[in-house]
């Protein structure tokens, strides 16, 4: 049986696409394609605190490049008070506090922090406690990675003083 010499560079073709994927040092980590926003209207728990971010006029803060967020859960949202939510002042405060600008802060990097400085201009502290991470009262319970930032999952809302 003859095979083309066509289908012999083909296959040839293949298998060495194939070895440059998977050689070390030859596999790329891809960037994740969604800003912050669209990643968490992806995520679907976070339904609240994105309404919550579009009242207040911070949406623009949220798509800026270099952005690390604290997401409270709808879950977390939920036990904020109607009052609170219908102020915009006070929700643009709360939120705020959610938000450190200008730069994309990894779990791991968050391990070598003692304090994040939010746009609300507070220091909130950070806690390592083993494998677990807290952020003032807040836990944080995983990271979602976004083309523009880094998203902090967390179990509650991070109220100013």
């Amino acid at each position: 049986m003859q095979v083309s010499s066509t289908f012999r560079t083909l296959v040839l073709s293949l298998a060495v696409a194939a070895m440059s994927l998977t050689a070390p040092g030859t596999a790329r980590a891809q960037a994740p394609a969604q800003n912050v926003v669209e990643a968490l209207r992806a995520a679907g728990t976070f339904g609240r605190f994105l309404q919550a971010v579009e009242q207040a006029g911070l949406t623009a803060a949220l798509t800026a490049e270099q952005v690390t967020v604290l997401a409270p859960t709808d879950e977390a949202f939920a036990q904020i008070p109607q009052a609170t939510l219908e102020n915009r002042e006070q929700l643009t405060s709360i939120l705020r506090n959610h938000i450190i600008e200008g730069q994309r802060i990894t779990l791991e990097q968050l391990r070598q922090q003692q304090a994040l400085k939010t746009a609300a201009g507070k220091d909130l502290p950070v806690r390592i406690e083993g494998t677990e991470a807290s952020i003032a009262d807040a836990k944080v319970m995983r990271q979602i990675e976004a083309s523009n930032g880094v998203i902090h999952v967390v179990d509650k809302v991070l109220m100013p003083e």
